[in-house]
Order: C-alpha cells, then structure tokens, then sequence
C-alpha cells in the first residue's frame, strides 16, 4: 500500500462500515438488480422469477467480496502502519 492508498483508506475508515456499506455494497446491489430487470424487460429471455432469483444470487456475491475487501485493506493498512511505526 503506497502513501496516496494509505491517505485514501484512512478517510474511507474514518467515515465507517456502514457508509462504505451504503456507498460500496447496497448501491452496487441496487444498480445490479435494476440493470437485470431492465434487461430481462428488453429481451423477455427470463422469467421474472429466475431474474430475481440471479439477482439474489448475485447480491450475496457482491456482498461477499465487498465485505472481504473491506477487511483486507483494513489489515493491509494495519500492516503499513505498523511498518512505517505510525500511530493511529
């Protein structure tokens, strides 16, 4: 993690889980799921049940790797903080 990554996540930390939740997750979440039911609209490939079906599916994922970054770059930041022995 260089200076600028570092500077940049400890304004992302300062503001929270739940506003990176809001900004990261549940907005990509909602672009998804309307993305997916304009397109099914379009081309009637699906039926709306295996639409939302994808849709739930897809917003675990989502969630998953979301969450799984947050935690990764607060260890990552941890460790450079730790290397560079800077307080937090």
């Amino acid at each position: 993690m260089n200076e600028d990554q570092l500077q940049s996540w400890k304004k992302t930390r300062e503001k929270g889980f739940g506003r990176y939740f809001l900004r990261n997750i549940l907005s990509y979440i909602v672009i998804f799921i309307i993305l997916d039911l304009i397109l099914n609209d379009v081309t009637s490939l699906y039926s709306t049940t295996s639409v939302l079906f994808e849709s739930l599916s897809m917003s675990i994922v989502i969630l998953l790797l979301q969450t799984s970054k947050w935690f990764y770059r607060e260890k990552k930041y941890k460790e450079c903080l730790k290397a560079f022995n800077i307080k937090d």
